[in-house]
């Protein structure tokens, strides 16, 4: 969860900065070759995870399918739970609740509470990073950071994560248990339906970083584990594809996690012109090997950044902070056509879609604008895809569905959703 944190961060209201560092950031801004065919599996590898797609969220083609992060560190109003119901899927990201119950697995878990008295089907997923011990978790009381916190071999000092977080080190067998049975804990939990992993791409670059080569792999024997004791009709969604990862135990656009994953959230997709091609293909590969998908995007997709932002991005930062959440919908509904066009090109059954300036929903800090719904282009008829993309450019494609027309400018980030004529039957 990096790119919507960037639009309202300060250090001034303490929120919690979750930025890649070193490696990882580095990798995002490179960019990638385009390729034909990305694999999940080896050849003669058999799918050790396919099951009833029953436990997956409701899903159909007659419009775009809505999902939302979000967080609140205090308690959701009436009015957001509400919003947050009409979403099929809703993933509690760190630091809700525990200003008003405690920890985050309470506020989490409350929260959970409400949305399901809403709406039962809405699947609801706690969150979990794989490499940043954030606060604020009861867990924590029993987390033995002298022990268990990954250190810098050339210094033993702790490896520290935004100058603030020590990082886990999943190479220690007693944390691995500790990691997995928080995961297990909340999975107890009617109102909560899987687990999301953040920053799994953490594994992999904090290995470079320190010259760790088998912590990626110690990550994955982890999540092996984890996915193992997962119960029933549970599901387990990471932070996982992203075009431009460094390749290693991950493999090409990090897609081998979805070895032990139902799904993937993508964020940072927009780093460049060849990434958003690549991104496009690890969703098709991942939605035709069964997975979900949860692409996210904002009014910042489309104008990507290195340690700074854009003039383009910055105007509008400017201009949203002058805003409070129920002014920004108009205003940022100019922008979504775009990353819409991009996650239309790949959509296929399980795909969802999310669209918000901020994942801070509390109106002290983040004032979010999160409710897909509140746009026309989410809520109007979608229909059957007519085929495949179309690739008419370098750069260009064209998708049709039944109702929609979709053209999408990858170099210029320009995206035209056009309805078709409704005729009447005779």
């Amino acid at each position: 969860m990096e790119r919507e944190e960037e639009a309202h961060r300060s250090e001034e209201t303490g929120e919690i900065d979750d930025q890649g560092t070193g490696s990882d950031q580095e990798a995002d801004d490179k960019g990638d070759d385009e390729s034909d065919e990305i694999k999940i599996f080896d050849d003669g590898e058999g799918d050790a995870i396919a099951k009833n797609k029953a436990y997956f969220p409701e899903w159909n083609f007659d419009h775009v399918r809505p999902w939302v992060p979000l967080r609140r560190d205090d308690s959701y109003d009436n009015d957001q739970i509400l919003q947050m119901a009409g979403h099929d899927i809703v993933m509690l990201e760190k630091a809700n609740g525990f200003r008003t119950h405690g920890s985050v697995e309470l506020g989490a878990l409350e929260a959970a509470k409400r949305i399901k008295n809403v709406n039962s089907k809405v699947t609801v997923l706690f969150y979990l990073n794989a490499m940043i011990h954030y606060p604020h978790y009861e867990a924590g009381s029993t987390f033995k950071q002298d022990e268990w916190a990954m250190r810098d071999p050339k210094t033993n000092e702790f490896y520290i994560w935004n100058n603030r977080f020590v990082s886990y080190d999943h190479r220690n067998l007693e944390f691995r248990e500790w990691w997995i049975a928080r995961a297990l804990d909340m999975l107890q939990h009617d109102e909560i339906d899987g687990i999301f992993i953040d920053a799994i791409i953490k594994t992999a670059a904090i290995s470079n970083s320190i010259n760790a080569p088998d912590h990626e792999v110690a990550y994955i024997e982890t999540a092996n584990d984890l996915r193992a004791r997962l119960p029933e009709g549970k599901l387990l969604i990471g932070n996982a594809l992203r075009a431009n990862a460094p390749k290693g135990a991950g493999g090409e656009g990090n897609i081998k996690h979805l070895k032990y994953l139902d799904g993937s959230y993508l964020e940072n997709w927009d780093r460049s012109d060849a990434g958003i091609v690549k991104t496009i293909q690890l969703m098709r590969s991942a939605l035709t090997a069964g997975r979900l998908i949860m692409l996210t995007s904002s009014p910042f997709s489309g104008y990507p950044i290195a340690k700074s932002y854009t003039r383009k991005q910055n105007e509008i930062l400017a201009t949203l902070k002058t805003m409070a959440a129920e002014e920004k919908y108009p205003y940022i509904e100019q922008f979504i056509d775009f990353p819409l066009g991009v996650f239309l090109l790949a959509v296929e059954e399980f795909a969802y879609f999310s669209y918000h300036d901020s994942v801070d929903a509390s109106p002290r800090t983040g004032k979010a604008a999160f409710d897909c719904n509140r746009y026309v282009q989410i809520t109007r008829q979608l229909g059957q895809p007519l085929g495949p993309y179309v690739k008419e450019g370098e750069f260009i494609f064209t998708r049709e569905f039944v109702n929609l027309k979709v053209w999408v400018d990858v170099q210029n980030k320009v995206g035209k959703l056009t309805e078709k004529e409704v005729r009447d039957e005779l």
